[in-house]
């Protein structure tokens, strides 16, 4: 007999590849996938910030947090997606190369598995396609960036 999916430990997870790694975010944080769209770069922005996306009369801050994660900056390409994802009480775009699907998954505690960078950032860890897949934080992750206030910029555009 098998157990109501209510009844089975683990959760739904997006995988996606950021860099040359695997990473999983929580479905409930991401709001869709869009393709990339040119990002209009803002004066004074970190460089982790790529700049403003408009999606549907919405500004969102678009970034690159491969950096954060241990890996060069991402260069764009028109292959990559954009993960709009609502976390620390507002809406982000977070540039990935790729998404593999959706997994529902128990997430383990990872332990000694992750760096001691990537472990500030991980909720834990899954396996998928035989590798073992970072589960992150969006919360811990956007925290660790110096991400913009984009109150202003949305404002000025009405």
């Amino acid at each position: 007999m098998v157990a109501p999916m209510d009844q089975v430990p683990g959760e739904e997870l997006v995988v996606v590849t950021i860099g040359p790694k695997p990473y999983a975010l929580p479905v409930a944080a991401v709001r869709e996938v869009i393709p990339l769209v040119e990002p209009t770069p803002m004066p004074d922005w970190p460089d982790e910030a790529l700049g403003l996306v408009e999606v549907r009369g919405e500004l969102i801050p678009l970034l690159d947090v491969s950096e954060a994660l241990g890996h060069g900056p991402l260069r764009l390409s028109s292959q990559q997606l954009v993960l709009i994802v609502f976390a620390a009480g507002r809406t982000w775009g977070v540039l990935v190369d790729g998404v593999r699907g959706v997994k529902f998954a128990e997430v383990r505690a990872a332990g000694a598995l992750t760096a001691e960078w990537t472990s500030a950032l991980c909720r834990g860890v899954i396996s998928d396609e035989g590798s073992t897949v970072v589960v992150l934080d969006c919360e811990k992750l956007l925290s660790r960036l110096h991400l913009p206030d984009v109150s202003g910029a949305a404002e000025g555009r009405r």
